[in-house]
């Protein structure tokens, strides 16, 4: 994706956002209470860098828009809620933080999947010209 990204808006922001979705989902590599910062400065840290160098799409504010951003939202806050819950309320469970990380990175992922698939397939690289065939 990263090669990518450059091409267009929309190669662009499905960079963005299936790399938001990727660190989301690494997160649990870095589980040490003192390490929570490292780990959300990390990801602001590539956030911030991806929207300044990349170009932005046509922010439109459709509901496919809104929820995508409400999607993005919660790969950082749900997450360290569930956690926060679990150590609270369901103390033998260590797993549970992970597993609902995972389970909730899986619909990013394969929607990322799917609009690169469906760019691939219908995007023409500009200031391509169609051969015309000489009948000599």
């Amino acid at each position: 994706f990263l090669f990518v990204a450059h091409v267009s808006p929309e190669h662009a922001h499905l960079y963005r956002f299936l790399a938001n979705v990727t660190h989301c989902q690494l997160m649990p590599l870095l589980f040490r209470p003192q390490e929570w910062v490292l780990k959300m400065s990390v990801w602001w840290l590539h956030a911030s860098i991806s929207a300044l160098f990349f170009p932005r799409e046509n922010e439109s504010r459709s509901t496919w828009h809104t929820l995508l951003c409400l999607y993005e939202i919660g790969l950082v806050v749900l997450p360290e809620l569930v956690e926060i819950l679990q150590i609270r309320f369901l103390p033998g469970m260590l797993f549970l933080p992970l597993l609902f990380r995972s389970a909730y990175c899986v619909p990013g992922v394969v929607y990322s999947f799917v609009a690169m698939t469906r760019l691939f397939v219908r995007y023409t690289p500009p200031n391509v010209h169609t051969a015309t065939h000489c009948n000599t």
